[in-house]
């Protein structure tokens, strides 16, 4: 694992990319949504293709899984998000 430092002259070391949305599974609960709406809303919401996009030699951090299931740029336990059914976990239709 690469130790990262902020100060660092080398940029491997000093920067880290973070990409958020590029993920698209949704590991659990799938059984409880339309099968054709839930694949939709993910078609939607994803950023398809960002992380092919920003691949590099930096350190990336990148999502596997669909902001749908978990938004990893929501604030927990409030989000003004959470008010549009857009907070950590969503709760309403694109």
């Amino acid at each position: 694992m690469l130790e990262t430092h902020p100060f660092s002259k080398d940029l491997r070391e000093a920067v880290i990319v973070h990409i958020p949305h590029s993920g698209n599974t949704f590991p659990f609960g799938k059984e409880s949504y339309d099968k054709d709406l839930l694949e939709n809303e993910i078609n939607l919401s994803t950023d398809w293709h960002t992380d092919k996009i920003f691949a590099s030699e930096l350190t990336t951090l990148c999502s596997g899984i669909s902001r749908l299931c978990m938004d990893v740029e929501r604030f927990y336990p409030v989000d003004e998000m959470d008010s549009y059914g857009r907070g950590i976990i969503y709760t309403k239709k694109q």
